[in-house]
Formats: C-alpha cells, sequence, structure tokens
C-alpha cells in the first residue's frame, strides 16, 4: 500500500483567487462561526436552514499568552442528537485559516483560505478543498467536472457571506466598533467572540493613510465575478469563451436543422420521389433541444460576471 502523502490527501477544487470588498476581520470572524452555515447558504452545497446546527459546542483551546498562535477552535466529539462530526477551526497568524472536518462517516475535509489585507474594506483570499482518502467514486466525480464549473460555484457559495459582511463592515464603523453592535449570546458565537477580541488585543492593520472604509457599493460590485476573478484565472477565461462558443453554434445548428425541417415538409408533399425523412418531426425536436442548449449556456454565462439572489429563498 503507498503511504504517500499525494495518495492520502487529495485537492479536490484547484486553488481560486477572488479580491472581495470585505474587510479581513469581517471575513475571520465570519469563519469562526459554524453556525451561520446552514442559514446563510441554505440551497447551496447540501445546507438547509431547516437542517440548524445541534449538539454543537465550541471549545476554545487557543493560547491567550501567545498572540502570534492565532485563535483555534474544536467541537470535540459530537454530542448525543448532533449532526454534525468534529470540526476543528484554526487560525494561523496573519493570513492562515483552516475549517477541519470530520464527517460521522469518516471522511476528513479540509477548507484551506488565506486571507490578505490589502486595503482598507478589501482583501485577497485564496482558498482550495481538501479531502483525505477520498472513495474512488469522489475521485472520478470530480476529476470529470471542469476547473471553471468548480470555480464559478466556489464564487457563487461565498457570495452569500460576503455581501452580509460588506454591510457588516460599515455597520461596525458606524456606530464605532463591534461590541456596540454585535450580539452574540450563543454558546456558538464564542468564535466570533474570540477572534474578534484577539483582533483588538493585536491591534488595527496599518494601512497607509488610515483604515477608514470606502463608500458602501452597490451588489452588483460586492459580487462581481468577472472582475474580482475571472478576468485573473485562466481557467475560468477559457471556460467563458467555451461556453459562449456552444451557445453561438447550437443556436445556429438549431437554425439549421429548424429550416431543414421547414423546407422538407413542402417537398415531400409534391415529390412523387421518396424523401429522406430524418429532417421530419424529429428535425423540429432536434431544432428545440439545440435551441434549449444555446439558451441555457447563454443564461450560464452570468455566472461569469454577476448574478443576484434573495436571502430569503436560496
Amino acid at each position: 500500500m503507498c503511504a504517500c502523502l499525494c495518495c492520502r490527501w487529495v485537492q479536490t477544487l484547484p486553488w481560486l483567487m477572488r479580491m472581495v470588498p470585505v474587510t479581513y476581520e469581517s471575513q475571520l470572524d465570519n469563519s469562526f462561526d459554524p453556525a451561520h452555515t446552514p442559514i446563510v447558504h441554505h440551497g447551496r452545497g447540501g445546507f438547509k436552514r431547516e437542517a440548524a446546527l445541534r449538539g454543537f459546542v465550541m471549545r476554545d483551546i487557543s493560547d491567550r499568552r501567545d498572540l502570534a498562535a492565532g485563535v483555534r477552535f474544536d467541537t470535540g466529539a459530537p454530542a448525543a442528537g448532533a449532526n454534525t462530526g468534529n470540526v476543528y477551526l484554526e487560525h494561523i497568524p496573519p493570513c492562515g485559516y483552516n475549517a477541519v472536518t470530520t464527517l460521522r462517516s469518516g471522511v476528513v475535509s479540509v477548507v484551506t483560505v488565506l486571507k490578505t489585507p490589502v486595503a482598507p474594506g478589501y482583501t485577497l483570499n485564496f482558498n482550495t478543498f481538501i479531502v483525505h482518502k477520498p472513495s474512488a467514486v469522489l475521485r472520478f466525480v470530480f476529476g470529470l467536472v471542469p476547473v471553471f464549473m468548480q470555480h464559478l460555484s466556489m464564487l457563487r457559495f461565498s457570495d452569500m457571506d460576503f455581501v452580509i459582511q460588506h454591510e457588516q463592515d460599515r455597520n461596525i464603523e458606524a456606530v464605532g466598533g463591534w461590541r456596540k453592535t454585535f450580539l452574540i449570546p450563543d454558546a456558538t458565537d464564542a468564535g466570533v467572540k474570540a477572534t474578534r477580541v484577539w483582533m483588538d488585543r493585536v491591534g488595527p492593520i496599518p494601512f497607509k493613510g488610515g483604515s477608514k472604509l470606502p463608500p458602501r457599493l452597490p451588489r452588483e460590485q460586492v459580487i462581481d465575478h468577472y472582475s474580482q476573478h475571472v478576468a485573473h484565472c485562466k481557467h475560468c477565461q477559457r471556460g467563458l469563451a467555451t461556453v459562449r462558443l456552444v451557445t453561438v453554434l447550437a443556436g445556429l445548428a438549431a437554425g439549421l436543422l429548424a429550416a431543414a425541417a421547414a423546407a422538407q415538409a413542402p417537398v415531400a408533399a409534391v415529390s412523387p420521389v421518396a424523401v429522406p425523412a430524418l429532417p421530419g418531426v424529429w428535425g423540429w425536436v432536434g431544432a428545440a433541444l439545440l435551441a434549449w442548449v444555446s439558451w441555457a449556456m447563454y443564461r450560464y454565462q452570468s455566472n461569469f460576471f454577476y448574478q443576484d439572489y434573495d436571502h430569503r429563498y436560496t
């Protein structure tokens, strides 16, 4: 049996870069708030708001004496009636973050994120997804999905966080600090409080010119996939070109097939010679299917740019 690292840990999501108009502070406290996941990400990745976390206890295992050690939380073994496995959350200053989840099935997955503050109100993120000893089926499935589709799925997933965090940043600044606006009474809020206290102790990020936030942006710019990621990713650029090409070719093929089917009907009616029946009704069916493909690819293109959503229904 092979014991090399590459056979035990498999990177299922190629590295994804995204520049977002959200502060480092809001992203970090969100990363230590697992209770938000089934609510904010309802309808994505199998999460449902009806399946809110049960039996979930956040245990602070940080070394408070060493600020360089960051913040660490562990849920320990799942309690009776819990619907999650063990979760370990780790902040590695200044930019590193790992979320290690051990499911009841024994599968271990790791979300790794590098969060780099680059300007007041802006953070450059790099993230990936790693699975320990994934099954052959899981490897096969991830191998089939193009990289650009995996990236677009993750962009859409994180949109839900960034819209809220962009507003949260400005609300905190308006009232003069997180302590004046946060209500975190639940045990699952312990991670949020711990990260904010750690940042208070470390002090504000020393941006040149101060840390005052830029004006609030419209949602179209907060979650603009193209400028934040696609324009800088070769996989997504090739994916966009491919989707556009399929849109045009499917549309042209649908038009040609429909024209052929329409032209055959009168010819077949007056010709004494048998006319091949391919276009006929099947020609119309084929044209309709190709037209649907063209329409679907046209709509899919919005994933490369901007897609709005409503937290109440997604």
